[in-house]
């Protein structure tokens, strides 16, 4: 949570850092099989950490979520939505429009199961952006239902 507040406040190297140490956490293997808490994993890490590059405009996001897309649970669909939203962010912001289009029609269609309407917000937003940037530069955007 502190590595996200931290990017909330745009300071990139406080919210590395943080996310740096809960990765050594990891690589201790100080694990408690029987500890009353919810257990997180590399793949939970790596979708927190790439919504905090995504937040801070940093293209290592795009390697992050995807990296997080390997291990997520695919029964957790509002998680899913958020992660494919923060995704399509990135993708943007990176150039890569096409691809940014078919990951927000995958976050839609999460975002829509799950009932999120956060996440389908984000996405509308999102999909006028992309609108506007497709109409800034003569393209068509495909925007689905």
């Amino acid at each position: 949570m502190a590595g996200e507040i931290a990017a909330v406040t745009g300071d990139m190297a406080a919210s590395m850092s943080y996310f740096d140490s809960a990765e050594a956490l990891f690589q201790a293997g100080d694990h408690d099989a029987d500890a009353p808490y919810v257990v997180l994993d590399r793949f939970d890490l790596a979708r927190w950490r790439g919504a905090a590059l995504a937040r801070l405009g940093d293209e290592d996001a795009i390697s992050s979520l995807h990296y997080a897309l390997v291990g997520m649970d695919p029964g957790h669909l509002r998680a899913g939505a958020q992660l494919n939203v923060d995704l399509a962010h990135s993708l943007v912001a990176a150039g890569h429009v096409d691809e940014a289009l078919r990951v927000l029609g995958t976050a839609r269609d999460l975002a829509g199961r799950a009932g999120s309407a956060r996440q389908l917000r984000r996405i509308r937003n999102l999909g006028l952006r992309l609108g506007h940037h497709a109409r800034e530069h003569g393209q068509e955007a495909h925007q689905g239902s």
